[in-house]
């Protein structure tokens, strides 16, 4: 019996070595999961950086892809309503010469008119001159006629103010020019 107890003793260590064996192991591979664990964490942190800073980068270049759009587009109606304006103009421009123009005619139309109703008045002028007795005492005498300054026998040739403005002033004889009637 003393042997049996020995044997069952000896029994009782090894089991109690074998358990202790097993709980050792048990709490090793219980802190390599927690290390595995661990581990794996800090990997898909460190794989998770780049992939946010790939989002984010992606996300920045679609939004500047917008603004450039965007500016893109502003610039092309800048440019729009920079041509049209430009058409306006030229197209205000030539309407105003047109209506210029047609003034110019209509002008020297009128000109024309006054100076052929003008001309059988100049004649009659002409001929009641010659007709009529010198009322000049100078004349009488046989003297030659008194001539005043030149600059109050003519109008200057440079127009009128409102003359340009209107118009009148194309190089052709005043009507209203005493000077133009005879």
């Amino acid at each position: 019996m003393a042997q049996a107890r020995q044997d069952a003793e000896r029994d009782r260590a090894e089991l109690r070595a074998g358990l202790q064996a097993q709980i050792v192991a048990a709490e090793q591979a219980e802190a390599d999961r927690w290390q595995a664990r661990l581990a794996a964490r800090q990997a898909e942190a460190r794989l998770a950086e780049p992939l946010e800073a790939k989002a984010a980068a992606e996300q920045e270049a679609r939004a500047a892809q917008a603004r450039a759009a965007r500016t893109g587009r502003a610039a092309q109606e800048q440019v729009a309503a920079a041509q049209q304006e430009r058409d306006d103009s030229v197209t205000g421009a030539q309407s105003r010469a047109a209506e210029a123009e047609s003034r110019v005619g209509q002008a020297g139309q009128d000109a024309a008119r006054a100076q052929d109703a003008a001309e059988p008045a100049r004649a009659d002028h002409a001929e009641a001159e010659l007709q009529r007795p010198s009322a000049d005492p100078d004349k009488a005498a046989g003297q030659p006629a008194r001539q005043q300054p030149k600059s109050t026998t003519r109008r200057s040739r440079r127009p009128r103010g409102g003359e340009r403005r209107r118009g009148l002033h194309s190089g052709a004889l005043d009507p209203v020019d005493p000077l133009w009637l005879g």
